[in-house]
């Protein structure tokens, strides 16, 4: 087994259920009833065809591939591609928990520092901060449009 048959079984996956979750959201009131399920579905329609495309291409190289196993050793590419998926994961579930300012706050300085490294911190915690601040002022008071507050602080 290659690692694009496991990509291909991945994304097929992947893409059924992204599909089945599009169809299932809730119908428009107003207007076409399955208009917000339009784009996702296009997504999650793709995402699986991708997949079986990559298995059928695979299947037809089968014979290249014989004998060749899957090596999972991470490049340091790969490892800062893990580190930042991780990062986002996390900024996801602490974003209604924690609020919009601390979650984006703390993700872009963990980001930020992986890249940059220590020597840069107060560049980091400035860009950080301007960045998350801006961003909830123009949200909030330019475009009324509220983010999660912290829950912790009454915020």
């Amino acid at each position: 087994m290659t690692i694009n048959v496991i990509t291909g079984i991945l994304s097929l996956m992947i893409g059924l259920g992204y599909s089945y979750m599009a169809w299932t959201l809730p119908r428009a009131t107003v207007g076409n009833p399955i208009a917000p399920s339009i784009f996702p579905l296009i997504l999650g329609v793709g995402m699986t065809i991708m997949g079986i495309i990559l298995l059928i291409q695979e299947k037809s190289q089968a014979s290249k591939h014989e004998g060749k196993t899957v090596s999972f050793t991470l490049t340091q590419y790969g490892k800062s591609i893990a580190q930042v998926t991780l990062f986002c994961v996390l900024y996801a579930f602490f974003f209604e928990r924690a609020g919009y300012l601390l979650s984006t706050f703390l993700f872009l300085v963990m980001v930020l520092y992986m890249f940059n490294g220590k020597e840069r911190w107060k560049s980091i915690l400035g860009i950080s901060l301007g960045f998350s601040v801006g961003v909830y002022i123009l949200f909030g008071e330019v475009l009324n449009i509220q983010l999660p507050r912290m829950p912790f602080l009454g915020l």
